[in-house]
């Protein structure tokens, strides 16, 4: 609650300006897919193939965000760096 002083030097509480900060992320993650032999068996230089996607920071769901906060910032008044989205797609390739 914040205390709200009127004219009459009297605090009232009130809650308009809370936000609620509960919120669900997708912090991290990672997906890979190695290629079955079978398939590469036409092509006599490649011994393995693997295809790989991960990421960072991918989405945030919280009430916070309708009005431009982290729910992770932790300065009072919303200053500091924002969490950026990093997304990496990979082939790893054995000869």
């Amino acid at each position: 609650m914040v205390a709200i002083k009127n004219g009459n030097n009297n605090y009232l509480t009130s809650d308009f300006w809370l936000v609620d900060g509960s919120y669900f992320r997708l912090k991290d993650f990672s997906l890979a897919y190695d290629f079955k032999y079978k398939l590469l068996k036409g092509w006599k230089w490649i011994t393995k193939l693997q295809a790989s996607i991960s990421g960072q920071n991918i989405f945030t769901i919280s009430e916070a965000t309708k009005y431009g906060m982290d729910p992770e910032n932790t300065s009072n008044e919303n200053y500091g760096y924002p969490n950026e989205r990093v997304i990496a797609f990979g082939i790893n390739v054995g000869f």
